[in-house]
Formats: C-alpha cells, structure tokens, sequence
C-alpha cells in the first residue's frame, strides 16, 4: 500500500499480511493492516475513491455504483494474486 506524500507523515501503516480466507465455497483474498492514525484521517484515505488505485497496490481500479449519502456500493476490480 503506499499513500500520497501529504499523506504518508501523517499515518503509519503497519501490513499484517495477506491470506486466503474460504468463507463458505469461495475463497477470498484477506488484508490485515494497523493503522496508526486518526479515524477521520483512515476513513479520508478509504473513502477517497478516485485515487483508490493510487494507495492500494493491488487496485486496478474503483467505481461508485450506488451513492445514496452514508450507504454506498463500492466495484473494486483487483489484479490477481502472483501478478
């Protein structure tokens, strides 16, 4: 993951690491981070959309497809593990 420069001073990310969870019959990719920051900060950076793929390595890219105020439906397109 890597932040904007105005960004990256102001937090501290420390990565967990990445696993494979099965949740019923599919898999999924799991991230674990911690976060040294305040909430209004974490929630800027997730929240700022557009630049999604800019702070998340593996984001290829990010779309609202619902935006209905506090609820939104989020389409993220990530590349595959081992690329």
């Amino acid at each position: 993951m890597t932040l904007p420069a105005e960004a990256a001073h102001k937090v501290k990310i420390e990565v967990a690491g990445t696993d494979e969870e099965q949740i019923g019959s599919k898999v999924f990719q799991v991230s674990r981070i911690t976060v040294n920051a305040a909430p209004s900060q974490v929630q800027s950076v997730l929240t700022d959309y557009p630049h999604t793929a800019r702070i998340f390595d593996n984001v290829v890219k990010c779309k609202v497809i619902s935006d209905k105020g506090d609820t939104k439906l989020i389409a993220f397109t990530v590349k595959s593990m081992g690329n």
